[in-house]
Order: C-alpha cells, then sequence, then structure tokens
C-alpha cells in the first residue's frame, strides 16, 4: 500500500448532506427550478400590465398566459428547493440504517487510490474511477457514479490540510470546478 497523502474524517451532518444535495446530485433540478421562477414571474409582469392597460393581451391568450405564470412559479419553487426534501430523507434513511448513529467515515488518499474506512468495511477506488472533482465551500466531491461520491470536508483533514488537498486533486485530474 502507498504512503497516506491526505487523510480526513468527519461525521455526516446536516450541512454536510445540504450543501452535497445542492451543488451534486439536485444541480440541475435548481437550475431547472429558477429557469421556471424566471419564465412564471416575467409571464405575471405580462399579465399584470394587460391588467392595467399598457398591453393588450385579451381572450383565452390572456388566460393561458396566467396559467403559465402560476404553473411556472409553482413549479420553479419546488424544483428550487428540491434538494431540501432530498437532504431530510437522506439523513433520516443513513441514522435509520445505521440504528440512529451516524459513524465516523475516514478517508485517505495515497498517490494511487482513494480508501473509505466506514463501519469496519473498507472500499478502494482508483482515481481513474472517479469523475471530474467538484469543490464546494465545505466539501471536495469525487463522484463515483450519478448518485454516489466520495466526499471529504475541508475541515476533516487530520493528515494534510485542504489547500494542499486542491493542488494534488487539481494535479489528478482537470482543474477541479469551484461552486
Amino acid at each position: 500500500m502507498d504512503d497516506v497523502l491526505f487523510e480526513n474524517r468527519y461525521t455526516e451532518d446536516k450541512t454536510l448532506v445540504r450543501e452535497f444535495h445542492k451543488y451534486c446530485l439536485c444541480k440541475t433540478h435548481r437550475k431547472i427550478g429558477i429557469i421556471l421562477l424566471i419564465i412564471g414571474v416575467v409571464t405575471g409582469a405580462l399579465m399584470s400590465m394587460s391588467q392595467f392597460g399598457m398591453i393588450s393581451i385579451t381572450g383565452t391568450k390572456g388566460v393561458i398566459l396566467w396559467e403559465i405564470s402560476i404553473v411556472a412559479i409553482v413549479l420553479g419553487f419546488m424544483l428550487s428547493i428540491y434538494y431540501l426534501m432530498t437532504t431530510r430523507i437522506a439523513l433520516r434513511q443513513d441514522r435509520k440504517a445505521m440504528g440512529g448513529e451516524i459513524p465516523e467515515t475516514v478517508i485517505q488518499f495515497t498517490d494511487k487510490e482513494v480508501i473509505i474506512s466506514e463501519l469496519g468495511k473498507i472500499k478502494t477506488f482508483h482515481y481513474r474511477e472517479l469523475g471530474e472533482s467538484i469543490e464546494t465551500k465545505n466539501l471536495f466531491v469525487l463522484p463515483i457514479s450519478r448518485y454516489a461520491a466520495i466526499v471529504a470536508a475541508k475541515n476533516g483533514f487530520t493528515y494534510g490540510n485542504a489547500d494542499d488537498f486542491r493542488k494534488f486533486i487539481e494535479d489528478k485530474y482537470d482543474p477541479a470546478r469551484r461552486i
């Protein structure tokens, strides 16, 4: 086994899970939600201008535009906050699966692989198995698949630090995206 260059230890909490869901799992939902909110507000503004006689939209076009406005705003709002719901569900499922207690996650980074230890189980991944790294305010995320990732908390480094890890991971991949 190679020498450990970085070690990260953390216990999953609401802030970390919410950030992971917001910027990684539900990123597309949020973008679509924001677009729908904008469409709904613009359509609503046009219809309000029509009500005050500034522009003329009459008949069924007006009714359809009001409906589009309402539906777009409601759906946009729901999709924009979808990550909050998925965060609560994920935390509840994790606690239920772990008997009410969330264990500490230990992640070790060597030059060739990532070693994850949780609940006495060890999983190893080579960097070529991981997707492009994502950096958020509190996390480094290395995707394994669409719904799974290696998550390292920035304040969880017990060996090495977040700045050195950022440089290390940028050397392993294309430059990390910062969100």
